[in-house]
């Protein structure tokens, strides 16, 4: 949940222990586990974009750089809330991935160094939203 990033950032920006990681994305994959990105929804943000951006940045609330070596490149994110998500949730056969037969849900994103944007939205293979 790299949502994290922003408040436990804050609550222990300098604390470093030897063997620990805060939200230590990077360790994790390297270590060969699969990511799936996720939210404490409904009582924390949910936007899957946003949640990726905190974990290429890395950034806490007040711009305070938080243990960036643990960050992982959009694309990681990008496949952790997609075909990671699915596969955590047992639903890999009919989702996560842009595969034939599988649900067509789906965003168009612009990405830039300080985020994303949603450009489309496409539900069941219909366009909902076009910026």
């Amino acid at each position: 949940q790299p949502g994290f990033v922003q408040h436990v950032g804050e609550q222990v920006s300098g604390m470093r222990f030897d063997d620990h990681h805060w939200l230590a994305f990077a360790g994790l994959a390297e270590a060969g586990v699969r990511l799936a990105g996720s939210s404490d929804d409904p009582c924390a943000p949910s936007a899957p974009v946003w949640g990726a951006d905190l974990g290429v940045l890395r950034r806490t609330a007040s711009g305070k750089e938080f243990e960036p070596e643990q960050s992982l490149p959009f694309g990681d994110w990008l496949e952790a809330y997609t075909v990671g998500a699915a596969y955590a949730g047992g639903q890999e056969a009919e989702r996560g991935s842009i595969t034939p037969g599988k649900l067509a849900d789906l965003v168009v994103l612009d990405r830039a160094d300080t985020g994303a944007r949603v450009l489309q939205t496409w539900k069941r293979g219909t366009l909902v939203h076009s910026a």
